[in-house]
């Protein structure tokens, strides 16, 4: 989604502009539907492009407040995952994401300047973040990139900026040995944005996260979505949580897996149900994969290796916490209500 309404030149007003050497400026209001505040809350933006702006849209910068109040105030961190000649994706970290509405002033048109983007953009908590361009890099600080591809996945893009388009017969990506992706944890969340094919009844593997003996996995099998965990080394033998999906639909899911506490599935931000958890996550050396399952792994009625998805993944993120159900709720309300809670140009 993008508008732009209009937007407002330094020399046709010049109030408590922030630098002077940004001709033009823009207002943007993005809405936080719940109570709670959220900490360094990380939102999407799609901006569209404007005439003065750098083709590559290096002049982007993004300060808190109204732009009439923003002279003195603090300036985001940003990411750009994807950009073209009409539009850039953005991922902003917002240090305090207030409950109601967040104004965001946006500067631009400013030929000479590098670059504002940052690294520090996914730092909280997240150990992992594939926006999944081709090279499967990871855009947090830890550099938890794919392994290698299997088959020839093909990138495309999307609502999110880019996407890996996986056929369901040979196509994956693979995180054999990738430390983070095996190692043992007490907490976890994992983050996917995914979208069906007609096919929703085969046994599909979105993600594999370890082996036989411990692990966590999300597949689908007969029009549902399973989120699984199992940690036999320490006597938790598994457990899932379920709900049906659609064929050719986005979704935004996220499962936590939190010890001592629940482990829980979320579907567009709406919790489909929560169970105690018995036991931490041992490591599990496994060979864990997005779009297949490589080793014998632990579905809820069987074990076996293969089942690629078929589908298209549009982001998957993980994080050493167990995101809160206001979060999760915000974050859905952002990513898949974004028409009707976020403006620009007013």
């Amino acid at each position: 989604f993008t508008m732009s309404l209009f937007s407002t030149s330094i020399y046709a007003i010049n109030e408590n502009w922030w630098d002077n050497t940004f001709e033009y400026r823009k207002n943007i209001s993005i809405t936080n539907p719940n109570a709670s505040t959220l900490t360094d809350f990380v939102i999407y933006l799609n901006i569209s492009k404007e005439t003065v702006m750098q083709s590559d849209y290096d002049d982007l910068r993004f300060i808190s407040g109204t732009c009439a109040g923003s002279s003195n105030s603090i300036f985001y961190d940003y990411e750009i995952e994807y950009s073209n000649s009409t539009n850039a994706i953005i991922w902003m970290k917002i240090p305090s994401f207030v409950s109601g509405t967040n104004n965001i002033c946006m500067y631009y048109g400013n030929s000479s300047v590098t670059s504002g983007t940052s690294t520090n953009v996914w730092t909280n908590n997240y150990g992992l973040v594939y926006h999944m361009e081709s090279a499967g890099n990871d855009f947090s600080p830890n550099n938890n990139d794919k392994v290698s591809d299997v088959g020839t996945p093909t990138q495309g893009s999307g609502y999110f900026g880019y996407t890996e388009l996986f056929d369901g017969s040979t196509d994956a990506w693979n995180l054999q040995d990738l430390a983070y992706w095996e190692a043992g944890w007490n907490t976890r969340t994992h983050e996917v944005i995914f979208e069906t094919s007609t096919d929703i009844t085969t046994r599909q593997v979105i993600f594999a996260e370890g082996g036989g003996t411990n692990g966590v996995m999300l597949y689908i099998l007969s029009g549902q979505i399973y989120a699984r965990w199992w940690s036999e080394s320490t006597g938790f033998t598994g457990g899932h949580v379920n709900t049906s999906i659609s064929a050719n639909t986005l979704y935004y899911l996220s499962m936590s897996y939190d010890f001592p506490g629940e482990y829980n599935l979320y579907l567009n931000g709406i919790k489909i149900g929560g169970v105690a958890t018995s036991a931490t996550m041992n490591a599990h050396s496994g060979n864990g994969g997005i779009s297949y399952t490589q080793g014998s792994k632990d579905f809820h009625d069987l074990s076996g290796t293969g089942y690629y998805f078929n589908g298209v993944i549009h982001e998957l993120w993980t994080q050493d916490i167990a995101n809160s159900a206001d979060f999760i709720s915000v974050r859905n309300s952002n990513l898949m209500d974004h028409n009707t809670n976020t403006v620009y140009g007013y």
